[in-house]
């Protein structure tokens, strides 16, 4: 009773999967339309050609087709309309000129593909018509047997066959008597199993009609015929290759009987032809630069003169993976078949999807596409850099790919744009890049080729900057602000400086996204000038700051103007702005130290007395914040206002040894201070031009005029020495003075000392001679004071 029960169940349970419906999902492509019927076990079926189209035929005769979803993904261009016609059968009403093919997958759907164009000799076996079944094939198609051996049902017609043989052997009995024995035996022992199991007569009955005594000839026949058949009817669809050897040879041999061998004929020598005039410019050929580059990259191995290998050039070959821009490229065909069989992303549509991301220069759309679907792409290192290239225009990890810059073609160009700035020394191939940069379409060349070339102007290389900058300017059109600043920082580096600004004020008043970095570099042109900056600038450059604060830009913007703002002579605003800043911790240490200098440095050179004391002399001056290179210029002139003691302290440096240049700044804080002796000390073994005229003005302030005047007069400074002669009394050595009042003077006070000696004269004459000299006295000395007015 149990066996009995079991086989019902296994009955009952295959005939309800048989009468299941099969869905039939779709997907369309570029170039066919994809069904798929969803069937765990489709056992035998046909494919083939009918009168609306094509028709699926399953051995499974009780299936039905749940087509309710079958278009929700797919347009009615190829595949008109589907129809479920019963027995098993799905048409599939084709209205194109397409062909199809057909496979099963590895979880047993059947796949059907209805692909435009002519057929293919590999799709040759499913453009062959169909039979229409008649009512009887129908009907043995629907009787079934249970199959001892395995518990499957299968179908005594000729489409219920399996192609390929099970996983155990069955038996073979080979003697008839044997073979009806067996069965009636096994009938037997199965009803009597039944009887003591308390079966019903129904039961008992369903079970010896399925066990009843078979003809055995007639089943092996049929079988054989139905195979046989299966069989051929694969080979002639191409599913499987039939070893045809020996019925071909068979086959020609009872076609063409052996007949006898003739003697080979004679070989006769062709007769002589003379050969065609050859056309005297044949040898000559017209290949452009571009043509013989490209010639030369595919000749030359994969690889940098230091011997690293490249990346292959087609990773790179953005030129093929899209169309016009415009029309949006090819992006709506990759995205609507994204979705391949099964609903799994197809790995080739992937891959050109983020290719023409890639290409339409949409660089986070695509790396958030490699990022799900890297496993699926070839390539995704190479994309990836593309793709941060496209938006950041470098990579985030552009050293890894610096050499190969070395290489040849689309590899050199990619590894060059990577990178956010080329360094000394680096293996770089130039031509390969402005090669590979021709050959970019338009819109590539525009949004790349400024930043390119920067860095090659930023590097030195203003001839492949150059080049570059040519290959976009020949084609006419507006390319862009980049492109204007690109020329305009090539301007300014070939001195081209009041055309640079023209481009640069253009990019400014046009409000574009490169407005502040423009206003930035008017600025710092015409800081590198010592030219004053516009106040209309001055104010865009601030309105820029807010608008970029807490960018690089923005920082940027911030010093360029305080700068400006020195340089303009606007010292109070420009140290009010540095000093809010730095409280603001807006800069780091480095920014702090070069605009505090830049600062102070305008101030020493133009700024006004007041201006300068205002911002050196006092508590508010921190002189440690000073650098080495600053400290000096400020004490100098600190010194020349007579600010001892505020120069001191910025050049009196704890635990340094004073070196020559210092040595006299202190000399001349000492005399300023009325120390000539500490003067003369540290000038001390200096024989300098400097040092003697220190030491001259020490010695003139220790009241040694005559050495001062010696000093002088060896540094050929007459005014120094005559004035120095005056205070010491040497009038014997102003004589030689040019003419004046001094000479005059010197020799009027010598005469002096010699009459002061008795004369032998009387007294009339004594007195007549003083007469007449106190008359050239006076006249001397109002000379005097009129030729110097101020003591």
């Amino acid at each position: 009773m149990f066996l009995v029960r079991s086989l019902l169940f296994l009955i009952l349970s295959t005939s309800f999967a048989m009468s299941q419906q099969l869905t039939v999902k779709s997907g369309e492509h570029d170039k066919f339309s994809r069904l798929v019927v969803y069937t765990q076990s489709p056992g035998a079926w046909t494919f083939g050609r009918v009168e609306r189209g094509y028709e699926l035929r399953l051995s499974q005769r009780e299936k039905t087709f749940n087509i309710s979803d079958a278009f929700s993904l797919i347009p009615r261009t190829r595949i008109k309309s589907l129809e479920d016609l019963g027995d098993g059968r799905l048409l599939i009403d084709t209205d194109c000129s397409c062909h199809a093919a057909t496979f099963v997958a590895s979880g047993g759907q059947i796949v059907i593909d209805i692909i435009s164009g002519l057929p293919s000799s590999e799709s040759d076996a499913f453009e062959a018509f169909l039979d229409v079944p008649d009512a009887k094939q129908i009907e043995e198609a629907r009787t079934v047997m249970v199959d001892s051996a395995h518990g499957q049902s299968t179908s005594i017609a000729r489409l219920g066959l399996p192609l390929l043989p099970t996983a155990e052997k069955p038996q073979l009995i080979l003697d008839e008597a044997a073979s009806e024995n067996s069965f009636r035996d096994e009938a037997q022992r199965i009803s009597d199993d039944s009887a003591e199991h308390g079966a019903t007569q129904n039961e008992v009955e369903l079970v010896d009609s399925a066990f009843a005594e078979p003809n055995s000839r007639d089943r092996v026949r049929e079988t054989e015929i139905a195979l046989i058949e299966q069989i051929g009817r694969a080979a002639a669809q191409g599913l499987i290759d039939a070893n045809l050897s020996d019925l071909e040879a068979e086959v020609d041999r009872v076609t063409h009987p052996t007949q006898e061998v003739e003697a080979p004929s004679p070989v006769v020598a062709p007769e002589f032809e003379p050969i065609e005039n050859l056309d005297a410019n044949a040898h000559v050929a017209v290949q452009t630069s571009i043509d013989r580059e490209t010639a030369l990259q595919k000749s030359e191995t994969l690889s940098t003169q230091e011997g690293r290998a490249c990346l292959p050039d087609e990773y790179y070959a953005i030129e093929a993976w899209g169309g016009e821009v415009q029309a949006g490229a090819d992006l709506a065909k990759h995205k609507s078949g994204f979705l391949g069989e099964f609903d799994q992303p197809d790995a080739e549509v992937v891959t050109a999807l983020v290719r023409q991301l890639v290409y339409l220069t949409f660089g986070a759309e695509a790396k958030a596409l490699i990022n799900r679907y890297g496993n699926l792409i070839d390539g995704s290192d190479s994309l990836t850099q593309m793709s941060e290239i496209m938006d950041d225009l470098t990579a985030v990890e552009g050293h890894r790919y610096s050499p190969q810059m070395g290489c040849d073609g689309n590899t050199a160009l990619w590894a060059a744009l990577a990178q956010s700035e080329f360094r000394p020394g680096q293996e770089i191939n130039t031509k390969a890049i402005i090669v590979s940069f021709s050959k970019l379409p338009l819109h590539l060349r525009r949004h790349l080729g400024p930043s390119l070339a920067k860095k090659f102007l930023d590097a030195g290389d203003m001839q492949t900057a150059v080049s570059l900058r040519n290959i976009l300017g020949r084609v006419e059109g507006d390319h862009g602000p980049e492109f204007q600043y690109l020329e305009a920082q090539i301007d300014l580096e070939q001195g081209e400086t009041q055309l640079a600004e023209t481009r640069l004020t253009d990019i400014v008043n046009d409000d574009t996204s490169l407005s502040p970095t423009a206003a930035l570099e008017i600025v710092n042109a015409r800081l590198s000038h010592n030219q004053v900056v516009p106040q209309r600038i001055l104010e865009l450059v601030s309105t820029f700051a807010f608008e970029q604060q807490g960018s690089r830009l923005g920082i940027d913007l911030e010093i360029a103007q305080i700068q400006a703002l020195a340089n303009n002579g606007d010292f109070a605003t420009a140290i009010a702005e540095f000093r809010s800043d730095v409280a603001d911790h807006k800069y780091n240490e480095n920014e702090v130290a070069s605009l505090r200098h830049a600062i102070f440095s305008e101030l020493v050179d133009q700024g006004t007395n007041s201006d300068f004391l205002r911002y050196t002399v006092g508590a508010e001056f921190d002189y440690n914040a000073l650098g080495e290179e600053l400290r000096k210029p400020i004490a100098e002139r600190l010194i020349d206002l007579g600010f001892a003691r505020d120069a001191r302290v910025l050049l009196d440096v704890a635990g340094t040894v004073p070196d020559t240049e210092q040595r006299l700044d202190f000399a001349k804080i000492a005399l300023l201070e009325r120390k000539p002796d500490v003067a003369l000390g540290y000038l001390a073994g200096l024989v300098t031009e400097d040092a003697e005229r220190l030491r001259a003005q020490a010695h003139d302030m220790s009241g040694d005029y005559s050495l001062s005047s010696e000093i002088y007069s060896r540094l050929g400074d007459k005014p120094a020495q005559y004035e120095a002669a005056w205070r010491g009394g040497e009038w014997s050595q102003l004589l030689g003075g040019e003419e004046g009042n001094v000479p005059a003077i010197s020799q009027l006070i010598l005469a002096t000392e010699r009459n002061a000696a008795p004369s032998q004269d009387g007294v009339f004459m004594i007195n007549s001679g003083l007469l007449t000299k106190s008359e050239e006295t006076r006249n001397i000395l109002s000379g005097l004071l009129k030729e110097f007015p101020n003591p």
